[in-house]
């Protein structure tokens, strides 16, 4: 959607005024950019699975190995999972805009451009009141986007690429990766196995009344030094429970993500005032993404 107005063409422009200023023109245009190139050029339907029904990496075999009669069948493979929430990467874009024409000789003309990148809307996990899940991520990017969560991923199998608040990162199996609340930031692989732990702004706010002035280290490698050894095990722990779901396995979990939160801001934590700009980051992760993609 786009505006103008030709300020000059008004009846209060007078002849006097015409003589210096003979043009102004006032411009805005608003609307939403989509993005496509959210993986690699030989994917496309990231919101359908991919299935291989006759697939020979999963063979099984039956009967008596050799000449005895024995057989071997190809079984069902699955390179993706479905996806019906994902969408192209999208952007809102403004630009104000001023044309200025002096004493019949001289055209000038400025623009002022702004891009913001989307929000994501976390769901949390059942009655957790956090977002917590085990993931098997196949091959593709996922785009610039921010939310008022801190996110925390673990990297059990695969390598996973990140660009935060416009820094590049790689990590591998046994490496935390941690995001701060309104951090911008993307992801790409080529196949990962992770967990993800977001926890909410507010809720860290009713324990942490300093949080605001928080943050929290982007790399952690877990196997690098024993002091690291209670963090995965909190992690482990949290996974055992949601995936056993015993009767009330909602306390022995949220016991021991505290204990998680609680060694975080212990060890791997400053506090201070951020000194970096979202606005000037996101063109820069923009950048990123295109070296990323080519």
């Amino acid at each position: 959607m786009g505006l103008g107005w030709l300020v000059s063409s008004e009846a209060f422009w007078n002849d006097d005024l015409k003589k210096t200023i003979n043009k102004l023109k006032l411009k805005v245009t608003h609307g939403l950019s989509g993005n496509d190139a959210i993986g690699r050029p030989e994917d496309r339907f990231f919101y359908i699975s991919e299935v291989n029904m006759n697939s020979d990496g999963k063979q099984s075999s039956f009967g008596t190995y050799g000449n005895f009669g024995g057989r071997t069948l190809n079984g069902v493979s699955i390179s993706r999972y479905p996806n019906e929430d994902i969408t192209w990467e999208t952007a809102r874009k403004t630009n104000l805009g001023v044309e200025l024409g002096l004493f019949d000789k001289l055209e000038l003309q400025a623009d002022y451009f702004m891009e913001s990148r989307y929000y994501e809307t976390i769901h949390e996990t059942g009655h957790l009141q956090v977002r917590f899940e085990p993931v098997f991520s196949p091959a593709g990017v996922f785009p610039a986007h921010w939310h008022e969560y801190v996110e925390i991923l673990y990297i059990k199998e695969g390598l996973l690429s990140a660009i935060v608040q416009a820094a590049e990162y790689t990590l591998h199996a046994n490496d935390l990766l941690i995001v701060n609340s309104g951090d911008l930031h993307m992801t790409r692989t080529s196949g990962c196995d992770y967990l993800i732990l977001q926890v909410s702004d507010r809720q860290l706010r009713s324990y942490l009344p300093d949080f605001d002035r928080l943050r929290f280290d982007t790399i952690i490698h877990l196997d690098r030094s024993p002091e690291n050894a209670p963090l995965l095990s909190c992690l482990l722990a949290m996974e055992t429970y949601f995936q056993e779901q015993m009767p009330h396995y909602e306390l022995l979990f949220t016991s021991r993500l505290y204990e998680f939160l609680y060694l975080l801001c212990r060890d791997h934590s400053t506090e201070g005032s951020s000194d970096f700009s979202m606005e000037n980051n996101r063109d820069q992760i923009g950048r990123a993404s295109c070296r990323e993609r080519v």
